[in-house]
């Protein structure tokens, strides 16, 4: 799926839950006007912004009116950041980092470490 294809798709999911939270309200904003360039419209100014901050906005809405895409696009950056688990690094192997030194340092014609002159 294209990332074009994908943000109308958000769109879509969007306008079914404002459709549902606000009914006519947010429905007949768009009278008169075709509604794909409007969905073009929310998709454009909603580019780059996560599913998940989509969904905490989703979750966030106003209770009074119908928000704006603007207004959406506020919500989202609302969103709390992402929690990332920390990966400790592997420890290295003493052997194993010695024998590659070693072998560096015997590509670039230098003595091995202790090695005397």
């Amino acid at each position: 799926m294209s990332q074009n294809a994908l943000q109308i798709e958000i769109v879509e999911m969007i306008f079914t839950k404002l459709g549902l939270v606000y009914g006519r309200d947010f429905l007949s904003r768009w009278e008169g006007l075709d509604l794909v360039d409007v969905k073009n419209d929310w998709a454009h100014e909603l580019a780059g912004v996560s599913v998940d901050s989509v969904r905490y906005a989703l979750k966030n809405l106003p209770s009074m009116k119908a928000p704006t895409v603007l207004e959406f696009r506020n919500l989202t950056r609302n969103a709390p950041p992402p929690v990332f688990t920390r990966i400790e690094a592997p420890k290295a192997n003493p052997d194993v980092v010695k024998a590659a030194l070693e072998k560096a340092r015997a590509s670039l014609g230098m003595k091995a470490q202790g090695a005397r002159a």
